[in-house]
């Protein structure tokens, strides 16, 4: 009883707070999560804050953030200065800033390498760019499998940018409520467009879908709509990334608005190298003598998946003991698919493997490994 008198005598400040500095959307956001937190517990309230948020439509923009001297963010904004604002008074959907102290660099294919490369010195040449009239690039489309960098990717861009790295929480910004998602993410991009920042649209295939979409009463189109003019006007000190798995399901108006569009492939092979090299770390120089047919036997996988299975071998290695030569054994045998055991077992002729091993590891007839040992002797 003490508990739940606390946390309500804790939201009666929350909202008085508001209410007194005249933050009337900091004080809709409130409220809406407090609709949302009570649908199972008191479902009559949350219909009646649900009700209340509906009744009172969303200021415009230029009324969003509590009135300042244009003079504290420097930009011509009324906007509250970003690090006065308590953390707890930000927009529930925004999640940051994220630490990306640890975060290392993507393996990149060398056509990406380059491709990341320009964007770092144009930013690095801002200034520049605009007495010429032009802008940097603010706003990424990350697309590919999952496990193959995009993620990382914007992690590894904040820091190499210097930016804290923000993202919207799609679990908190979709809502049940006919018509507030599109308000959700608004209040999101508004504020977080108030300072320097990379922002990460994760998925953003569960909110951007193509506005044909047969169950759709009108919220797709409300939430496309906002997020093709956040892009227009998203400003040149922020960079926006948007990713996604599936392509297929986002609004092909929304691509054509961001300025670049970047797609992740499974690894190749001098990924794939470089790939073992990382995730083996300490234990590499142990299986170095395997490097020649790591392509082969992790072909096909994702970075993410790699890294999995490599895991996989050095836990092994610890749990059960075992040379590095038997644990690859058993691992080729397990993992590694047929077409590809008989380029191996050509690999692995004369690297101390005798034909009887190579047979079991690979499946392949000791006759074909014999031919192929004449072969190379």
């Amino acid at each position: 009883m003490k508990d739940e008198l606390s946390d309500i005598n804790k939201e009666l400040v929350t909202i008085s707070r508001f209410a007194i500095r005249g933050a009337t959307e900091d004080s809709r956001l409130y409220v809406a999560r407090m609709a949302r937190e009570n649908r199972i517990k008191n479902p009559d309230l949350s219909k009646q804050l649900a009700d209340l948020l509906i009744e009172t439509p969303a200021l415009k923009r230029d009324t969003f953030f509590r009135q300042l001297p244009s003079s504290t963010l420097g930009r011509g904004s009324n906007s509250v200065p970003w690090d006065t604002v308590a953390e707890d008074e930000y927009p529930a959907f925004l999640v940051g800033p994220i630490d990306t102290s640890s975060v290392v660099k993507p393996i990149f294919n060398e056509a990406t390498e380059k491709r990341f490369q320009g964007i770092l010195e144009e930013w690095k040449m801002t200034k520049e760019l605009e007495k010429a009239g032009l802008k940097p690039t603010r706003t990424l489309f990350f697309v590919g499998a999952p496990g193959i960098g995009k993620t990382l990717s914007a992690y590894w861009l904040a820091k190499a940018l210097a930016l804290p790295l923000y993202r919207i929480d799609l679990a908190t910004v979709v809502s049940s409520y006919l018509g507030q998602t599109g308000n959700n993410l608004k209040s999101a991009l508004l504020f977080a467009r108030q300072k320097p920042m990379v922002l990460l649209l994760d998925e953003i295939d569960a909110l951007a879908k193509k506005r044909d979409d047969d169950m759709d009463v009108g919220e797709v189109k409300r939430i496309v709509t906002v997020l093709l003019q956040e892009i227009d006007s998203w400003p040149n000190s922020s960079l926006l990334i948007a990713a996604t798995n599936n392509p297929e399901l986002v609004d092909s108006a929304l691509w054509r608005r961001f300025d670049e569009e970047f797609s992740f492939s499974l690894p190749d092979k001098e990924q794939i190298r470089q790939a073992t090299i990382r995730f083996f770390a300490g234990d590499y120089a142990d299986f170095q003598e395997f490097q020649e047919i790591f392509p082969l036997v992790f072909d096909g996988m994702s970075f993410s998946d790699i890294e999995r299975q490599i895991l996989q071998i050095r836990r092994t290695r610890v749990v059960k003991g075992g040379a590095p030569d038997q644990i690859m054994r058993g691992f080729i045998e397990e993992h590694v698919p047929k077409k590809h055991r008989l380029e191996i077992a050509k690999l692995v002729i004369g690297k101390g493997f005798s034909q009887k091993d190579i047979n079991r590891i690979t499946g392949v007839s000791r006759d074909t490994i014999r031919k192929y040992q004449r072969h190379e002797d």
